[in-house]
């Protein structure tokens, strides 16, 4: 059998009998393993990077994350974005590139029917708030009827409701790609940064806890930073004397 689209890089997802894949650019399938069967192909021709991260399925519903490009946001929603994504959504939509065929918005939340790959709703974009170099991530984590997911280009941390997409409670994300650990009631992310953020599934995490994390982890960098800073002086003590015995 063949599937439509490019690059599988997220792994398919399994249940039941059903295999849903995520393909490069635009493209989520459902599959039947012991027939090998296209069950239903679902194309979302405004996203792309659909392949960098693995569907999550809870309930007969399939969570995807995709990259906006410039013409996913409504007229509505481009303008409320910053000035300037506006302007850089502006050039890549009138001189779009082989490589980034005009993404770089955001990143969205989308919900799939596992039985018919209809569309069961979208969240609003989350504008980017940094470059991510390589895959852009986006798996999702359910447990309990609740999901959470981070988002790497918008650099955020979500809790959704996957029946309606309805936003529980969001975040930062410490640069981190996720996907996020769910542990009984608590959310776990490890940053980029240094931070080991910790949530809880029904609310976000009190601020004694933040301030504990947040202290370890400046102190933990201050460590780092000192440390580098004695090496470059080390080395500079070694280059004086080579250069004072020639």
């Amino acid at each position: 059998m063949t599937l439509p689209g490019a690059v599988i890089m997220g792994p398919p997802v399994r249940t039941g009998d059903t295999l849903v894949v995520t393909l490069e650019h635009y493209h989520t399938c459902a599959v039947a393993v012991s027939t090998l069967q296209t069950l239903w192909c679902r194309e979302l021709r405004d996203l792309r990077m659909l392949g960098h991260g693995s569907a999550a399925i809870d309930d007969g519903v399939v969570v995807v994350s995709g990259v906006a490009t410039a013409l996913t946001p409504g007229l509505g929603e481009f303008l409320r974005l910053p000035v300037g994504l506006q302007a850089n959504l502006l050039g890549k939509l009138l001189f779009p590139s082989y490589r980034d065929e005009g993404a770089g918005a955001g990143q969205i939340l989308f919900a799939l029917d596992l039985a018919t790959g209809a569309v069961m709703w979208r969240s609003s974009l989350f504008p980017e708030r940094r470059t991510v170099e390589g895959h852009s991530a986006g798996t999702a984590a359910i447990q309990d009827g609740l999901g959470v997911v981070i988002l790497p280009i918008a650099d955020t941390v979500l809790a959704f409701a996957p029946k309606t997409g309805a936003i529980v409670w969001g975040g930062q994300a410490h640069a981190s790609r996720g996907p996020p650990l769910i542990l009984g009631d608590q959310v776990i992310i490890a940053g980029r940064d240094g931070v080991i953020a910790v949530s809880y599934t029904h609310l976000t995490l009190p601020l004694s806890d933040l301030v504990k994390i947040l202290v370890g982890a400046v102190s933990l960098k201050k460590k780092q930073e000192d440390k580098t800073i004695k090496k470059k002086k080390n080395q500079k003590k070694t280059a004086d004397v080579t250069q004072n015995k020639e």
